[in-house]
């Protein structure tokens, strides 16, 4: 009875020492998943917030991916675009785990800078890079090195309201007098001839480069005859009323709601704004057209580059990047966001508003993605000023103001 006992009691200790084994095994298998802090599931992308329609199609994506059999679940974490560059410093400095950055191309050679990119050069070299159209790739390398992929590509268009134009007997501008004559014969009360987004440092410098490059200018000499041009440009719009006061305080979204209610007939955006105006209430018919020039046609090709952290699962965030270079996946995003191809084959279809056929075609054979810097952020902070100090003082001296400006952008570039 007492030998049955002892056999009893060793079996319940033994079965017991196999579930604590069992129990511990599992929760040791579980973290090598999920890892320490429960997050390795998840591939998390980090991408600037443009609307719903947008928003709505990255996140269409990201389902899709993530229910394949074998893939993570992918998050976005959508910032304002106002808080953007601050976020991603302070998830650098805190550590928080980013696997995937979405940014526009001319920030992607600062966050490179900054350390935070991995180098995927053995990545892209190859088919993957054949396998886009080859102006897109400027900003994202660096010495050599690749350390993103093109995402979108959104050049700067001019639209315009159809309607009013043809009730003035007025032609779409081709270059920069143009529209500043034109703009004389369309503004009216409660009207502006023209407009362009002026909120945000990055989003006036890109502007201000579109001007400046097609007036034969680069920003190594800002205040030269290029940019002496681009700065009486602005002071005739501002002199002329031809712009609102309210300018300096729009995004692009911002400009594209006020073209929508008629407050102003045209006005400079990406062409991905057209999915803003689609979704407007408009009493008007839209046109697209290429932007004017000065010295020549700037097919200036803007748009969006992703890259993979140093902190991310950089495996797990290649497949998400192999599977938005499908020709299916590309061309869903592009069509959804309202921009240019990316990859070669790539199809563009077009829509009531938006570019036609023949502009992207265009862009895609002749656009230049022109290089900027490591010290982006503070070149656009000292284009930004000086041309807020256009916009918004009296009596301003475009010269003093480009030599200030001048100044400032050189010594960024020096220090960097």
């Amino acid at each position: 009875m007492k030998l049955r006992w002892l056999l009893g009691g060793a079996a319940a200790c033994v079965l017991v020492m196999l579930v604590i084994t069992y129990i511990g095994f599992s929760s040791k298998n579980n973290k090598g998943v999920k890892g320490e802090e429960g997050t390795e599931q998840i591939i998390r992308i980090l991408a600037p917030d443009e609307g719903s329609v947008h928003k709505q199609a990255l996140e269409e994506t990201a389902q899709n991916y993530s229910r394949i059999r074998g893939n993570k679940q992918v998050e976005i974490q959508f910032i304002s675009q106002e808080n953007y560059q601050k976020e991603i410093c302070m998830r650098t400095d805190e550590g928080t785990n980013t696997d995937l950055i979405i940014c526009e191309n001319t920030m992607m050679p600062s966050l490179i800078d900054m350390g935070i990119l991995e180098d995927l050069t053995s990545y892209v070299e190859g088919n993957v890079k054949l396998r886009y159209q080859q102006n897109l790739w400027t900003n994202a390398i660096s010495d050599g090195k690749y350390y993103g992929v093109p995402f979108t590509n959104d050049p700067y268009v001019l639209f315009y309201n159809k309607d009013l134009m043809k009730k003035e007997s007025q032609a779409v501008p081709k270059t920069w007098d143009e529209l500043l004559n034109v703009c004389d014969h369309i503004k009216g009360l409660g009207n502006y001839g023209f407009g362009f987004a002026a909120k945000q440092p990055e989003e006036v410098t890109s502007f201000f480069m579109q001007v400046l490059y097609s007036c034969g200018g680069s920003l190594r000499e800002v205040n030269g005859s290029a940019g002496n041009q681009v700065f009486q440009f602005l002071l005739q719009l501002k002199n002329r009323k031809q712009i609102s006061p309210d300018t300096i305080n729009w995004s692009q979204s911002d400009l594209a709601h006020e073209f929508a209610k008629g407050h102003i007939a045209m006005m400079a955006g990406n062409a991905s704004m057209a999915s803003v105006l689609r979704t407007s209430r408009l009493g008007f018919e839209v046109g697209v057209a290429g932007m004017p020039s000065g010295k020549k046609e700037a097919y200036l090709l803007h748009g969006k580059n992703i890259g993979i952290t140093k902190s991310a699962d950089v495996e797990e965030a290649k497949k998400f990047l192999d599977y938005i270079r499908e020709l299916d996946v590309a061309n869903f995003l592009t069509k959804e966001m309202d921009s240019v191809p990316v990859l070669v084959e790539g199809v563009y279809e077009q829509k009531k508003i938006g570019p036609g056929k023949e502009l992207v075609s265009d862009y895609m054979k002749n656009g230049v993605t022109k290089g900027a810097y490591d010290s982006w952020f503070d070149i656009s902070a000292a284009v930004a000023n000086g041309i807020y100090e256009i916009l918004h003082e009296r009596n301003v001296s475009v010269q003093e103001i480009g030599d200030a400006m001048q100044d400032k952008v050189r010594v960024a570039i020096i220090d960097k």
